[in-house]
């Protein structure tokens, strides 16, 4: 059946509809018409009145069993226009990267089944330079959206596949170690992170050397091996100065401060952040508050580290720096409660799960266990009904309105 609806077309209709088929989302009409070099409107609007495709709004979209057969039936043009289709969204993955405010999820979400289309092909033909830069837009997303551990496969799947350019394949790695890290599957993390150490290496690669080691700092961090995550730290910085790579020491030295203070040794860990704290680099800045304010309340100082948290909140969130903010909301919570602010301690605790469940941050053992330990002491200290009150409001609240709700006298 469909041969013979084939066969009837004139040649530049059956030519758009075999491009149709290689397109795994809806199809639209700008992105056809840079697969087949010319103006699809009209042509689109040709194949809907033979009822071979289905218009959606703006776009189109073609049967399953419809792509199936075009795919099938000529496997060379098939190959050409993927090839095609995957030049194009690259282009896009590039112009989603590049997005002056950051990565936006609904953005990607528009274009995502021919993002990953195109990814996978690109996979399938051994193409490194694709693969990387579709590889480097679609991690982006993989963070926003929390997808670490399916994000993680594809990327050791492009690895392998990308072999021949070991610079692209070390990369490649070392993003799958990172997110597997946030998945918290520490040794499949390793093991990533190790192949892109090697390879690295034999490269003698500083700056992605640097970024692997700070990615295997974080593994051991997360994992509870304290001194490994301080070496790995350190090797990070160590390696950044010497390439000048100055933000990149910069977070390196906040890790390593965070690490030394959970080991006690509070002076170097201190003697890190000094110079950090005063940085204009709202990530630099805010972490390196943050490390501070933990610091001080380890060591029960004055407002066991109340300013630097509230100082370190302000900058991560005017920054828009939403993973920090759930990293920081779940140091606030044992500081207010150290401090007798139980319904700030409460709310605080609300918002962090609000933040937590929409940006998985991950951290530290230590830092868990004071955060459990504080809201098991909040809610027993406020009783159940008033703690889920407060706790509601944090969890419900925007964040525009979360300074102004935190200076309210209780």
């Amino acid at each position: 059946m469909f041969r013979s609806l084939l066969d009837d077309l004139p040649d530049e209709h059956a030519e758009a509809l075999r491009a149709c088929s290689v397109f795994s989302g809806l199809i639209d009409p700008c992105a056809l018409s840079s697969v087949i070099g010319c103006q699809s409107a009209s042509l689109l609007d040709a194949l809907a009145a033979r009822g071979l495709i289905e218009r959606i709004g703006e776009r189109f979209r073609l049967s399953s069993g419809l792509r199936e057969f075009l795919l099938t039936g000529s496997l060379q043009k098939s190959s050409k226009l993927r090839d095609l289709h995957a030049a194009h969204f690259v282009q896009v993955a590039s112009q989603l990267s590049s997005n002056p405010s950051g990565p936006q999820v609904e953005a990607y979400v528009e274009h995502l089944d021919d993002l990953n289309g195109a990814f996978g092909w690109s996979i399938v033909r051994g193409q490194p330079d694709k693969i990387f830069q579709l590889a480097d837009s679609l991690y982006d997303f993989w963070l926003l959206v929390g997808w670490y551990e399916e994000g993680a496969a594809w990327l050791v799947e492009a690895a392998h596949s990308a072999a021949s350019e070991p610079q692209v394949a070390a990369r490649l790695y070392n993003f799958a170690g990172s997110l597997f890290v946030l998945a918290g599957l520490l040794d499949a993390a390793n093991e990533q992170l190790r192949k892109a150490l090697s390879l690295a290496t034999a490269l003698k690669s500083e700056p992605l050397l640097a970024r692997i080691y700070n990615n295997f700092g974080t593994s051991a961090w997360v994992g509870g091996n304290l001194p490994n995550a301080a070496i790995a730290f350190e090797e990070a910085y160590t390696v950044a100065d010497t390439i000048g790579a100055e933000v990149g020491a910069q977070l390196a030295r906040c890790n390593a401060a965070g690490v030394l203070g959970e080991m006690g040794k509070f002076a170097k860990s201190m003697a890190l952040l000094k110079p950090l704290v005063q940085i204009a680099d709202p990530g630099v800045k805010g972490f390196a508050l943050m490390n501070s304010g933990m610091n001080r309340y380890a060591q029960a100082e004055a407002d066991f580290g109340l300013s630097d948290l509230t100082e370190a909140f302000e900058v991560l969130h005017g920054a828009g720096i939403l993973r920090g903010l759930s990293y920081c909301t779940r140091c606030l919570v044992p500081s207010y409660a150290a401090n007798g602010l139980q319904t700030q301690a409460a709310f605080m605790s609300g918002l962090h799960d609000q933040l937590n469940e929409e940006h998985f941050s991950v951290s530290s053992p230590e830092s868990h266990r004071r955060f459990d330990e504080a809201r098991s002491d909040i809610e027993e200290s406020l009783g159940p009904a008033t703690f889920l009150e407060i706790y509601e409001k944090g969890y419900y609240a925007q964040l525009d309105d979360v300074k102004s709700y935190l200076s309210k006298k209780w």
